[in-house]
């Protein structure tokens, strides 16, 4: 007998096309492994507290059109930060710098198929505490700002 794990992690609820896709994916595997077992997962029934509905609501929406629970879950955690340098730094040559800074990133070149973007960088900061951020981000800076005043960028 054949058995397949469903596993839904997405707290976007109706809204979330990766849902749908697995529930279409689920049908087609019913009617094709007849007897077979399924053996669901819902990761959004016990919430991760820093990550839900409300907090990825917050990382899409202006700061200013933030509904209370939106603040509170934004002030508490944030996702990712997208970050532009001057062009001239190449965010894939700095990531050594700052790894030995104890710092890591991930180069915007990784976000389009055509290497574009190789002057921005994304941070994520779903899971550290807020002193870890806080460090990381003026860790990150410094290399930043190493790597400008070596090039004389203003």
């Amino acid at each position: 007998m054949s058995s397949l794990l469903h596993i839904q992690v997405s707290p976007s609820g109706s809204y979330s096309v990766s849902r749908g896709v697995s529930e279409e994916f689920v049908s087609a595997w019913k009617a094709s492994h007849a007897g077979g077992k399924i053996i669901d997962r819902d990761l959004t029934k016990e919430q991760i507290p820093h990550l839900d509905s409300e907090a990825i609501a917050a990382n899409h929406t202006p700061a200013d059109q933030h509904s209370p629970a939106m603040k509170d879950k934004f002030a508490y955690r944030g996702f990712y930060i997208w970050v532009t340098l001057p062009p001239e730094i190449d965010t894939n040559a700095l990531v050594p710098k700052a790894i030995a800074a104890k710092v890591a990133y991930v180069p915007g070149t990784a976000f389009y198929a055509d290497g574009f973007g190789s002057w921005s960088l994304r941070i994520s900061f779903c899971h550290p505490t807020p002193e870890r951020i806080t460090d990381g981000i003026k860790s990150l800076a410094g290399v930043i700002k190493t790597e400008m005043e070596s090039r004389q960028i203003n």
